[in-house]
């Protein structure tokens, strides 16, 4: 199929291997204490704007809310579309 790509057996809009939504909420969880930590190292706090590039599925934009609180404001980019539309689900 010219034009579509197929990465570690699932079929992705962008050919980048592991992009599938499934695997990336599997990683996303098992990775959850790194990044937890690095957020915390970060220091974001209530009301800043945080950029996630590369957010995938959006597993970790919950903590991101928390950090920024309601008075904040999250971006979350990523290059493929099947993953930005979870993302906009979550909104």
């Amino acid at each position: 199929m010219e034009g579509d790509h197929l990465s570690a057996g699932n079929q992705t809009s962008t050919g980048h291997e592991a992009s599938e939504a499934g695997w990336l909420d599997l990683h996303f969880e098992s990775s959850r204490p790194e990044y937890e930590a690095a957020l915390l190292d970060a220091g974001i706090r209530p009301g800043w704007s945080v950029l996630d590039a590369g957010c995938g599925s959006g597993g970790f934009l919950p903590l991101i809310a928390r950090a920024v609180g309601p008075s904040g404001f999250i971006a979350a980019l990523d290059l493929a579309p099947e993953n930005i539309g979870r993302v906009e689900a979550l909104a």
